[in-house]
């Protein structure tokens, strides 16, 4: 008889399974809460990064704008000579005329989705001035006037009680539906250059010409003094901005002519020259002048410098040809109508009329012209009509000292200026 073991049957017990399903259900709500919780941090954190961008975004068109308007203050009709009553009213139009300029520079930019709105009128959120000393807390302050301004300040804003919020994404958690954004930025225009320095990617503007500037022995009446500052040169050529182009039509600034060949008297052993082409590292070699004459001047054209033209210093001693030959008529050409720094020099004595000879000019102070016209004389060589000009560049170096200082005046300059961002 064999006796077969039988094993016992499992006993579950269903006592577990109402508890294991109520621990269960109790964290839904729990996960619910929780993930209500991650959603708000996470609308507060969307809305925190929109209105940081919004700022950012202001801070950008209140900038664009400011430079707009500094810009728009460099205009060449302020070498125009004017009575007093005349300079007054002409600096309320061009100021308005940069109120109109950062207004609209303003509104080609985006704040939030929308456009900057910019209020361009006298007392509105484009301001005129200067930076002046606060003789309370010994701390820069600005001034604002309307007589020769040299700084703009740009108050851009999205204000609720303008009516031009920033609205935000998530109203129903932040509790409002909209939030506040202001910046200012500012700008300044310092006019006491005290040389020129490539940058990285950018070369001086310069033209490597040297220009008479005062003809202390008053035998010829060429001289930038005589012809631009005093205003004895014709008046024949202007600039159309809009079209970006010399145009034969009088605007009030005087020119010169630019000659090698002005001599004093009967005496052609020796003259008096108005314009120097130079040698900055070139060896007077037709390629290179045109090169530098075309894109402007890079650290190695100014290797006897040391990489950088400093009028601080007392060597700016530059080599030179009395002369401009025809070969160079198409690199003058490429350039009329531009904006270029010059170099000016002093003439002491007359100096021998042989061309191959080298000249010596000491760079006394720069200017800026524009080249209005290139003519080729019966001798093959070239005269430069030129007209001054105002212009600004980041290769400007500029006196170290605040500009409400009292100090770097020597330097000041009515043609080569610097406008940057102040705040």
């Amino acid at each position: 008889m064999s006796l077969t073991k039988t094993r016992p049957k499992p006993v579950i017990s269903r006592k577990l399974q109402p508890a294991a399903l109520k621990r269960t259900g109790s964290l839904v709500p729990a996960i619910g809460v929780m993930l209500l919780v991650i959603g708000a941090a996470m609308a507060l954190v969307l809305d925190r990064l929109w209105i940081d961008s919004a700022q950012v975004e202001l801070r950008t068109a209140a900038e664009a704008a400011v430079l707009s308007a500094g810009h728009k203050l460099l205009d060449d009709q302020t070498l125009v000579k004017r009575t007093s009553k005349a300079e007054n009213a002409f600096e309320l139009i061009l100021q308005m005329q940069a109120r109109m300029a950062a207004s609209e520079i303003g509104s080609q930019n985006l704040v939030a989705g929308n456009q900057l709105l910019l209020d361009p009128t006298p007392e509105g959120d484009i301001r005129f001035g200067k930076i002046v000393l606060n003789t309370v807390n010994n701390l820069p302050m600005f001034l604002e006037t309307a007589t020769h301004p040299n700084s703009i300040l740009v108050t851009a804003s999205r204000l609720r009680k303008h009516g031009n919020p920033v609205a935000v994404l998530f109203q129903e958690l932040i509790g409002t539906t909209a939030a506040d954004a202001v910046d200012i930025a500012e700008a300044t225009i310092d006019d006491r250059p005290i040389g020129f320095k490539p940058l990285p990617q950018q070369n001086i503007p310069a033209l490597p010409i040297a220009i008479l500037g005062d003809d202390a022995l008053a035998i010829v009446d060429q001289s930038w003094k005589t012809m631009i500052e005093d205003g004895a040169g014709l008046d024949l050529f202007s600039y159309d901005e809009t079209k970006k182009c010399v145009v034969k039509k009088p605007d009030g600034i005087p020119e010169m002519v630019l000659d090698a060949n002005f001599h004093p008297g009967d005496d052609d052993d020796k003259k008096i020259f108005n314009v120097v082409l130079l040698d900055f590292n070139s060896g007077c070699k037709t390629n290179a002048i045109d090169r530098q004459i075309r894109n402007g001047l890079t650290e190695i054209d100014l290797k006897q410098f040391d990489g950088q033209i400093d009028f601080q210093k007392k060597n700016r001693t530059v080599n030179g040809k009395t002369e401009l030959p025809e070969s160079l008529l198409k690199s003058f050409a490429a350039v009329i109508g531009q904006q270029r720094i010059v170099f000016l020099f002093d003439q002491l004595a007359p100096v021998s009329t042989d061309e191959s000879e080298d000249q010596q000019v000491d760079l006394a102070r720069p200017a800026a012209v524009r080249i209005m016209a290139v003519r080729v004389e019966g001798n093959g060589e070239i005269q430069l009509v030129v007209q001054p000009t105002v212009m600004t560049s980041r290769t400007t170096l500029m006196h170290n000292s605040p500009t409400w200082s009292n100090e770097g005046l020597k330097y000041k300059n009515r043609y080569v200026k610097k406008l940057y961002l102040s705040q």
